[in-house]
């Protein structure tokens, strides 16, 4: 099965050519289609690591996932915020919609793809 974020987030290089208004029931489909990626791929960061962790260690690994993931969301918002301010909102959005359709490409690389699970 593929991933929402394998379609959605190509997609969101169209996004940066987008004119000054979008009507609103467009705005609205995006919206959903964007909330229902982070939703979907937030299930998938919090399944993969708790079937691969062994039990004992749980704990350890959901405090530091949530950690980077905070951590990741911080970097994310202030670098926009830099881009955007000395660039400009529209390249900031090319920025943003960028990486998020290549944020696959060290995934694919990763050798967590072959992880099988530990023992418990």
């Amino acid at each position: 099965m593929r991933r929402a974020n394998d379609v959605v987030a190509p997609v969101s290089l169209v996004l940066p050519l987008v004119g000054q208004s979008v009507p609103g029931p467009v705005a609205a489909f995006e919206w959903a289609l964007v909330i229902f990626t982070v939703g979907f791929d937030n299930v998938v960061l919090m399944s993969f690591p708790q079937h691969i962790t062994p039990s004992r260690l749980l704990g350890r690994v959901n405090g530091t996932l949530r950690v980077i993931f905070s951590g990741a969301l911080t970097l994310g918002a202030a670098t926009a915020a830099f881009v955007g301010d000395y660039a400009g909102p529209r390249a900031a959005t090319w920025d943003a919609c960028a990486a998020l359709a290549l944020v696959w490409l060290p995934i694919l690389r990763s050798p967590m793809r072959r992880q099988t699970p530990a023992p418990s």
